[in-house]
């Protein structure tokens, strides 16, 4: 049986700022917001105001931690997939470009509703494309996701069958 999934809308940092200043004048359905950022950067503007169900992350789009620059662990994915259960309504992830760590964290809300299988986590890649066509999945947190979740390395491999370029 497919999940039923709520909207989820990928975006880059200043179009999550336009939503959450949106809705901030003129509320929406927007139910929960998962913003990554960089370790040195701001969150976007209105994500303090929003009052739905939310989470902060701070990393790197990179795959091995090295000076400045953190990759994402296995606290981050614990994080998020306790963010993604909790998920009800139209919901809004955004990280500086919208293509790696967000598209990469958008993938635990299908996981958490949906039995681990090869047939399963290949659909959940189609999803990703179908709503952020741009995606390219950061692999470090796919494989952290996977896991997490208990995806016996099913999200990792449809990940690389998606996006076969190496990074």
């Amino acid at each position: 049986m497919k999940p039923t999934l709520p909207k989820v809308i990928i975006t880059d940092k200043d179009t999550a700022s336009d939503y959450l200043l949106a809705e901030m004048y003129q509320p929406t359905d927007l139910a929960c917001v998962l913003s990554i950022n960089d370790r040195e950067s701001t969150l976007p503007v209105g994500f303090h105001e929003f009052g739905g169900h939310k989470i902060a992350l701070f990393f790197e789009d990179v795959t091995v931690s090295w000076g400045r620059h953190a990759a994402p662990d296995a606290d981050d994915a614990r994080k998020i997939v306790a963010w993604a259960k909790g998920v009800n309504g139209t919901c809004l992830v955004h990280c500086r470009a919208g293509i790696s760590r967000s598209t990469a964290a958008a993938i635990a809300i299908p996981a958490v509703r949906s039995e681990p299988s090869q047939a399963n986590a290949r659909a959940i890649m189609r999803w990703l494309v179908e709503i952020r066509y741009v995606a390219d999945p950061n692999p470090l947190l796919v494989a952290l996701l996977d896991d997490e979740i208990g995806w016996n390395g099913h999200l990792y491999d449809a990940r690389a069958w998606r996006f076969p370029k190496p990074r």
